[in-house]
């Protein structure tokens, strides 16, 4: 009868952990993308979707930066696309923020800078590509 009562219990307490919803992985770095800035609220593995001047859709695939970025009009037109692949290191940069007097504040902050890589694509409004380039580790490639 214990040994039932054990494995009863043991059973609830797996069901119980496995069945906890994993929160999503957050990465300590900042991301800076070359075409949006620093990005810094996003899910790995999920796209993201910034509404600015342009939409921008994101997707992050791990904490060194490689993701998958596609910026459309605000008619919803296609305007570019392509990939970065993960960064080298860890860059420092230097970023200016506001304190709540519009006073100017310098920081020096740690961020993840990654690399252009494979073949972008710029677009015209009407969706025919205007310009494609091959990238290596953020090499341009003739």
């Amino acid at each position: 009868m214990r040994k039932l009562i054990f494995l009863i219990i043991n059973f609830l307490f797996v069901l119980i952990v496995f069945s906890q919803k994993i929160p999503a992985e957050k990465c300590y770095y900042p991301i800076f993308i070359e075409e949006f800035g620093y990005l810094n609220d996003f899910e790995l593995n999920k796209e993201t979707k910034i509404q600015l001047q342009n939409t921008f859709i994101i997707k992050v695939y791990d904490c060194l930066g490689e993701l998958d970025i596609s910026i459309f009009s605000k008619d919803s037109v296609l305007l570019e696309n392509g990939h970065y692949c993960n960064a080298s290191d860890t860059a420092i940069g230097n970023f200016t923020m506001y304190d709540e007097n519009m006073n100017e504040i310098e920081i020096e902050k740690k961020f993840i800078k990654p690399q252009k890589d494979g073949i972008w694509y710029w677009y015209d409004k009407s969706g025919i590509i205007l310009q494609k380039k091959y990238y290596k580790k953020g090499k341009e490639l003739n």
